[in-house]
């Protein structure tokens, strides 16, 4: 008998623009897909353009999808 599996947690990514440093928090259950996201948003598609990084301390907000503007100005 095959054993289910639980789909992995959404994760928190900061994915931000490399010039002028805008970009936004991503849902994702792999680095490169908040990746992919943040560079068709920030930076024309290109994967080069933009940086992600774990953001655990946003983890919390994966349920609702977005992390209050108090929460992400406290954490930088």
């Amino acid at each position: 008998m095959a054993e289910i599996r639980a789909p992995k947690p959404l994760k928190a990514y900061t994915v931000l623009e490399h010039d002028e440093r805008t970009g936004a928090i991503y849902f994702a259950r792999h680095a490169i897909v908040a990746r992919k996201a943040g560079a068709a948003e920030y930076g024309d598609g290109e994967l080069s353009y933009v940086t992600c990084n774990r953001a655990p301390w946003a983890d919390r907000f994966a349920d609702t999808g977005a992390v209050p503007a108090a929460v992400m100005v406290e954490h930088g």
